[in-house]
């Protein structure tokens, strides 16, 4: 019922006027947008691991309604303009979403891990939401405690151990370990087709492809870190790393915070690539009343929705608008 009430208002806001009056409040911003995963619908499951993806069908929607408003680009800070990105590097990004993007001549930026693209390792958080999408309903034991996964209950389980991973990032190994003790992955039982989309990385070989087209290929971290929960070393590592594939691995000096919400980008963390070689670097938020710093150039992420009162309710900045007052009341 939330929900209705919320597109009644946008629909209401777009045909009285004040979604274009957001838009021109807000008209000095660039709006740069967050994609993870391009699914084919008739493999979108709404899983946990499906939560920040979205359908082919809402993303060519998504591009469509983007293009009423704003000109593409991969230029930061362009006025009147939008950036497309992606976090990651999964293999439907090349396979799903560049189609789309050619056949819309719209040139995009993709963050990609490193440890994804070249040692070909699945991100942890990925695996972790992967196993708690599809291991079979049952009794399992996680890092000492017993968990009775059901069908009903499989995200709120999955957020308890994810809590306890924020909480005490040596975990983060402990848990994979464990899961692979209670039901190994290769058990989970995935169609064969979906999974090489989501889970296997775009190929170094299409990496290159992507480049020479014009797409700007960006790091990601080595291997996706929080990197609010790293110590000074690793994060200093990390960076120094990531540093050292600019314009080798990566063709540009743009880079994404991994998750990149306030809690994994913290003060320390904004400081510390504010010294680095990366000269934009991209956060997963934003704020109506904030404005992008080049350590933390602030991003929007669409709901996985074709409804374009919601979509641009987002884009204009009503949404943010409404939700920081609903915060504050």
């Amino acid at each position: 019922m939330k929900g209705l009430f919320i597109k009644l208002c946008f629909f209401t806001a777009y045909y009285v006027g004040i979604i274009n009056l957001f838009y021109l409040f807000t008209s000095k911003r660039q709006r740069v947008v967050t994609f993870h995963n391009v699914i084919p619908d008739n493999y979108f499951y709404n899983s946990i691991e499906q939560g920040v993806s979205c359908t082919e069908t809402v993303f060519k929607v998504q591009l469509k309604e983007i293009a009423k408003k704003f000109e593409f680009t991969t230029e930061i800070n362009k006025k009147n303009s939008c950036m497309i990105t992606f976090d990651d590097g999964y293999l439907n990004n090349y396979t799903i979403a560049i189609p789309i993007l050619e056949i819309n001549n719209i040139k995009a930026v993709f963050f990609i891990t490193y440890d994804l693209a070249v040692k070909t390792e699945v991100i942890w958080i990925d695996l972790i939401m992967k196993w708690y999408s599809y291991v079979p309903e049952g009794r399992y034991s996680i890092i000492g405690k017993e968990l009775n996964i059901l069908k009903e209950n499989r995200k709120e389980v999955f957020n308890q151990i994810l809590v306890e991973i924020y909480n005490d990032y040596s975990l983060r190994n402990k848990v994979l370990a464990d899961l692979e003790q209670a039901f190994s992955f290769t058990r989970l039982i995935i169609n064969d087709n979906y999974n090489r989309l989501r889970f296997c990385p775009i190929s170094l070989i299409n990496i290159e492809k992507m480049k020479i087209n014009n797409h700007l290929v960006a790091s990601h971290t080595i291997s996706h870190d929080i990197l609010s929960n790293l110590s000074d070393k690793s994060l200093n590592d990390d960076i120094k790393e990531s540093e050292s594939y600019l314009f080798d691995f990566y063709n540009t000096n743009y880079f994404a915070y991994p998750f990149g919400g306030v809690k994994e980008v913290s003060k320390k963390v904004l400081k510390k690539y504010s010294e680095s070689k990366f000269n934009y670097c991209f956060v997963n938020y934003w704020n109506f009343f904030g404005s992008s710093k080049d350590e933390s150039v602030q991003r929007i992420t669409l709901p996985n929705t074709a409804n374009k009162y919601v979509i641009h309710a987002y884009l204009s900045g009503l949404y943010f608008f409404f939700k920081r007052k609903v915060n504050h009341v």
